[in-house]
């Protein structure tokens, strides 16, 4: 068929179209239709014919249902349709329009109207203006436009609106109709017109808030300022005036609230309304708060029926809510201080509160108490302490006027007496002498729980600044603590109350009382003894009393789970350490609430153990056995596994979570033999390693992990077993933590974790005897993925970060202790980790220079501190820190050189500094043990003997003219030289000549000479000293036959090597040697 037929064959279909529907619903679900027509109109767009035929097709196909023909005819009259005027204009179809009441019933609600304008601002394609309409008409109207309903549409596909497109028609629709609305309330003339409008405005922000069709930018136009700033800059004249005030003050706040999203993303270019109601709010001139102020002194009772009166509580209200709204945005938004200048917050506050004070004040007394005043400028003060501080002049004045029995008023002391280094002592005992503190006792009787556990919690604040409650409180018999008690231990009470109660109890045992500072209650008499005891005794007696362990038990035994099936465990979870190896917990359903409500909550619980937490940091002997007793700790452990469950959906459980380790922790700490029985029994390494491979709460996981680890006992074997067989899940978390920016207190945990570890491969026997210290060695120098992506060995990683943070913490700087903490885990890791030796050589340039700074400073000490040489150093406080410093350094050293690894580097960067402190370490039995043990350790390399023989001048030693210098082997030959002598010439009491130097060091110092002899250049040193001579006398004398076994074995094994090796000029008599070796034997 040719081109040319193609408006003939429009023609026909046309009048198909126009006399049968069934071929209207036919062409309209065709693909491919509707997009060939309008080609086809291209084509032929000169031919007005073809144009006029193809639109008339159009029409009838796609808005067949929006057709309308008139009922009556009229003789000679042609019936034609008519369509919606909107369809006529918008796509110039040949039709006569009509706008009848079935048009706005059928779909083409008001709002569709605003497509006119949205042509005008972009022009759709022709196919997404009629998908647009044949959407709108089929969901009843542009308001009711969803993706879900074009989804479910029977339509044709070339019709149906992507979700985007949807999403931007309804968004451009609202907006249009809210700027409508915004405009005609800059426009209005008359109090009825800025009404009306205005509660339009109101309703098409709430629309575009809850349709999700946000204009981020839209609130930031100055057409907000300019219709509203006439209202908020002037004080109302007459009573319409005022009510006028009060719907614009309610539309501006839920405009506001709609809009704080959108601001937070925009704080640096404050919106232009918000910026004049800052500056209008911090002026305490300015209109809006002398509408508080005048509004605010209205006297008012609920039986005063003044349409005057009750005109000015709904003013004060509507403005005060007003206020409210504003200082919460500019507090959640943090507008930066360059819009409204420096301190701008401190004005805003200081001016709110100077103007609400006086309504405080004035309401006071009974005759003018005005309940709706108080109460919202109450909240409105809520706002205030909340977010910032009044300063100190104001924030007395508050307290003086706050301390009333309302749920507003308890919130407000609360957020005054939490502010830090406050103390608000002499305005609570003004505001309460004559009632003695009877305000609080009634906040704790009140029915409505929720301000029952506010006036506890505002207690529990007191309780932290002030000693007031001790004292005052002689309204409650027993005091605060019985008044806390009888709070928290019934079960009867409100969940929330007994929280509350528990926080209390927590902060009056937050410090435990001392000589200075006692606790002059609780005053309990002992059953026992029929004595009245008081202080820490007294708290002990009375938990005995009132049965507290036994109803404790009962209360976390009831937590607020059951139990949830979640599926097939794993196939192998033998050395599972996800989340999903435990049982699965969760909180009661709604349905099953009624019969929960004797259940403890999340927060009761938390709050329960943070309070049993206190008792054992306070009285560990008395309390500790309780808790074991009464079965709490393996009730606490055995729930934990029921928390694990939601420890990554839920904060509080997390917190109790974290608060059950510090209680596990503080226990096995005092009582480190039920660690193993515990762990056996519980499985509590398992629980808290899966909590480590989660990394959700590192320290807290660590720290137990560690305490377990100190024991030595079955949990600890049970933990290096785990680490061997998930070295990947456990080991990560571990470096993670040892990261150098995060705290020192989670770093130390991750060391002492470590330290644990190797102590264990290394000291125990269940653990050697199962060969865990090879296989550590194995997890540790195997590879492995590594957080930062890269396939690294752990031990590796871990020495890498150690290094870093000893360089990064030098001995003199605090805290003191993770050094030491950082080095021992250092030494432990280089013995049992060749990858972590191979890191130790490759940072040697940083790690060398740490290790000799404890040793120059402890020279430098000992040339400023006047002391004597031939004295312990550990008894001198001013180097008793340098002393054990340098030990420790020694020891690292030590650990280090066994790997061969950079051996003579260590060996060059230290022996200077030792052969300076040989003499006084000579008196210092452990400073001596761990120097000689660093020479044992590098004198098993035949190079670093070499090292021992080079002179260097020492400081106390006299300068003559035939020895200036003095290597340091001779030092150690000469103490061993002189050590045997002294043993030669004892025949009783030998035990005497090993106080200077230990029978352990003079073992050690025998070997090192033992290695050094292998050494051509060392013999040569030792023979000046006459060594052999020495030897030979010790075999001769009576006492090497009793020390056969430990020293003569040594000295034989010397001699030997001294004997093989000869140097130049040295001869030896066989039988000077010989005959004392047969005499032994």
């Amino acid at each position: 068929m040719s081109v040319e037929c193609v408006p003939r064959v429009v023609e026909c279909l046309r009048l198909l179209a126009t006399h049968s529907g069934e071929v209207s619903l036919s062409l309209l679900q065709h693909p491919i239709f509707l997009l060939a027509l309008v080609g086809a109109t291209l084509i032929f767009y000169e031919d007005m014919r073809m144009r006029a035929q193809a639109s008339c097709l159009m029409a009838l196909v796609v808005f067949q249902d929006m057709i309308g023909f008139s009922d009556a005819v009229e003789v000679g009259v042609t019936q034609l349709p008519s369509v919606p005027r909107l369809l006529a204009d918008g796509l110039f179809l040949p039709f006569i329009h009509k706008t009848q009441p079935w048009v706005e019933d059928r779909g083409l609600s008001e709002e569709m109207r605003m497509v006119h304008h949205l042509l005008n601002e972009d022009v759709l394609p022709v196919q997404e203006f009629l998908g647009v309409v044949w959407g709108a008409s089929q969901a009843g109207g542009m308001e009711q436009l969803s993706f879900d309903h074009c989804q479910d549409s029977k339509g044709p596909d070339c019709l149906l609106l992507s979700e985007k497109q949807v999403g931007w028609l309804r968004l451009s629709t609202l907006s249009l109709a809210t700027a409508s609305a915004l405009r005609n309330v800059e426009n209005a003339t008359s109090h009825r017109d800025v009404v009306h409008n205005v509660a339009a405005l109101s309703f098409r922000v709430q629309q575009l808030g809850l349709t999700g069709c946000w204009d981020e930018g839209f609130f930031m136009t100055h057409q907000w300022r300019g219709s509203f700033q006439r209202f908020l800059t002037a004080e109302p004249n007459s009573f319409v005036d005022e009510q006028l005030l009060i719907h614009v003050l309610e539309c501006l706040c839920v405009c506001v609230q709609a809009h704080t999203p959108g601001l937070k993303q925009h704080q640096e270019s404050c919106a232009p309304l918000i910026k004049l109601l800052v500056i209008e709010l911090s002026n305490p001139s300015s209109a809006m708060h002398q509408i508080l102020n005048k509004a605010g002194q209205t006297s008012w009772v609920a039986c005063d029926y003044s349409v005057q009166t009750v005109q000015a509580v709904r003013l004060f209200r509507a403005a005060a809510g007003f206020v409210s709204c504003i200082l919460s945005l500019v507090a959640k938004c943090g507008i930066s201080s360059e819009v409204f200048g420096e301190r701008h917050w401190e004005k805003l506050a200081a001016a709110v509160t100077t103007t609400l004070l006086p309504i405080l004040t004035a309401n006071n007394e009974l005759q003018h108490y005005n309940l709706a005043v108080v109460g919202m400028a109450l909240e409105v003060l809520l706002h205030v302490t909340l977010h910032g501080w009044p300063g100190l002049e104001l924030s007395s004045h508050l307290v003086s006027n706050s301390i009333r029995v309302t749920l507003s008023s308890s919130l407000l002391l609360l957020h005054l007496f939490s502010q830090p280094g406050m103390d608000f002592t002499k305005d609570i005992q003004e505001a309460s002498a004559e009632n003695s503190m009877s305000w609080l006792v009634s906040l704790f009787v009140y029915r409505d729980p929720l301000v029952a556990s506010c006036g506890l919690n505002v207690a529990a604040v007191m309780a932290a600044h002030t000693s007031l409650l001790h004292h005052s409180l002689t309204q409650v018999s027993g005091g605060v603590w019985a008044a806390s008690l009888s709070y928290f231990l019934p079960e009867g009470r409100s969940c929330l109350v007994r929280t509350s109660a528990a926080l209390l109890l927590v902060q009056l045992m937050q410090a435990s009382p001392s000589p200075t500072s006692p606790w002059p209650s609780p005053v309990v008499a002992d059953v026992s003894t029929g004595e009245s005891v008081d202080g820490l005794e007294g708290l002990m007696a009375l938990l005995q009393n009132c049965n507290f362990y036994s109803l404790v038990l009962t209360s976390l035994s009831h937590l607020n789970v059951r139990p949830v099936q979640t599926g097939v465990p794993p196939a192998n979870q033998e050395w599972d350490l996800s989340l999903s190896c435990l049982s699965s917990f969760g909180p009661v359903d709604s349905v099953e609430e009624e019969e929960s409500q004797g259940l403890t909550s999340i927060q009761l619980y938390e709050a329960t153990l943070k309070l049993l937490v206190n008792l054992v940091l306070l009285s560990s002997d008395q309390v500790v056995p309780q808790l074991f007793s009464h079965g709490l700790l393996t009730l606490v452990i055995t729930q934990l596994r029921f928390l694990l469950a939601h420890i990554k959906s839920s904060q509080p459980h997390l917190q109790a979570i974290e608060v059950t380790f510090v209680l596990l922790r503080a226990v096995l700490r005092h009582q480190p033999a039920q660690a193993a029985t515990i762990a056996r029994d519980t499985g509590l390494e398992h629980l808290a390693l899966v909590v480590l491979a989660a990394n959700l709460l590192p320290l807290a996981s660590l720290e137990v992990l560690a305490t377990l680890l100190a024991e030595g006992g079955w949990g600890a074997v049970r933990v290096v077993e785990w680490v061997v067989n998930c070295p990947s899940s456990i080991l990560c978390p571990v470096i993670v933590a040892l990261h150098a920016s995060n705290p020192s207190h989670l770093q130390a945990a991750a060391a002492s974790f470590l330290t644990g570890l190797t102590q264990v491969v290394l000291h125990s026997r269940e653990a050697s005897q199962q060969g865990l210290n090879v296989s550590l060695t194995g997890a540790l120098d195997m590879q492995m993925l590594m957080p930062g992506g890269n396939a690294l060995c752990p031990g590796w990683e871990i020495c890498r970060h150690l290094i870093q943070l000893v360089c990064d913490t030098q001995p003199s700087q605090e805290p003191a202790t993770l050094r030491i903490l950082l080095l021992e885990c250092l030494k432990l890791l280089l013995l049992v980790s060749q990858s972590a030796r191979q890191a130790a050589f490759h940072l040697r340039p940083s790690l060398l220079p740490a290790l000799a700074h404890p040793l120059q400073a402890l020279q430098v000490k000992l040339t400023t501190v006047n002391l004597h040489i031939s004295g312990n150093l550990l008894r001198c406080r001013e180097v008793k820190v340098e002393v054990l410093a340098s030990i420790q350094t020694l020891e690292v050293a030590a650990n280090w050189v066994t790997g061969r690894n950079g051996v003579e580097d260590v060996c060059e960067a230290l022996l200077g500094f030792l052969h300076r402190l040989w003499i006084p370490a000579q008196h210092t039995p452990s400073f001596l043990k761990a120097l000689l043990e660093f020479f044992l350790s590098s004198t098993a390399r035949h190079r670093c003997c070499v090292l021992f023989t080079r002179t260097t001048a020492m400081s106390g030693v006299s300068v003559s003219a035939t020895r200036t210098r003095w290597p340091l082997l001779a030092c150690v030959a000469t103490l061993v030289c002189q050590q045997l002598g002294r043993l030669s010439g004892k025949t009783r009491n030998r035990s005497l000549c090993f106080q200077t130097l230990s029978r352990d060091n003079l073992d050690v110092a025998l070997s090192v000479l033992i290695n050094c002899a292998r050494v051509p250049e060392c013999v040569v040193v030792m023979n000046k000293l006459d060594m052999v001579g020495s030897s030979v006398k010790w075999l001769e004398c009576r006492a090497a036959l009793q020390e056969g076994v430990t020293i003569t074995s040594r000295v034989l094994s010397l001699l030997v090597l001294l004997t093989t090796t000869k140097s130049p000029g040295q001869f030896y008599s066989s039988q000077g040697i010989g005959l004392p070796l047969y005499r032994n034997l």
